[in-house]
C-alpha cells in the first residue's frame, strides 16, 4: 500500500506509471522494455491529445483506440491490463478501464 506522501504523485498518470515500472519485477527483461515503451507512449499520447495528468481520468474508448493502432496489440493490451491491475490494487482507480475497453 502506498504511503500518504506518495499519493499526490501516484494520482498523476506520469507518477503512477513511474511507480508501476519501478515495482515491475514479475516479467522478463525484454517484456519490461516492451511494457515501458507501451506505457510511456500511452502517457505521451494521452497528455498530448487530452492533457489531463490524472490516472483515473483515462477513457476506455481512448485506450481501446490506442491499443488498436499499436504496433503489437497483444503487448500493448498486456501492459495496460497489468498496469491497471496494479493501479486497482493501489487504489488509484475505482475500476479498470481496460475491462470496459475490451467489451
Amino acid at each position: 500500500m502506498l504511503s500518504q506522501t506518495e499519493l499526490p504523485h501516484q494520482s498523476t498518470l506520469v507518477g503512477a506509471v513511474d511507480s508501476y515500472l519501478k515495482e515491475l519485477v514479475h516479467v522478463r527483461p525484454f517484456l519490461m522494455q516492451h511494457y515501458t515503451d507501451v506505457l510511456e507512449c500511452m502517457v505521451e499520447c494521452w497528455l498530448e491529445e487530452i492533457g489531463i495528468n490524472q490516472v483515473a481520468m483515462l477513457d476506455p474508448k481512448w485506450l481501446n483506440e490506442f491499443v488498436a493502432v499499436s504496433t503489437d496489440r497483444g503487448i500493448a493490451m498486456n501492459a495496460l491490463q497489468d498496469f491497471y491491475r496494479w493501479a486497482l490494487q493501489h487504489q488509484l482507480v475505482v475500476e479498470n478501464p481496460i475491462s470496459f475497453a475490451t467489451r
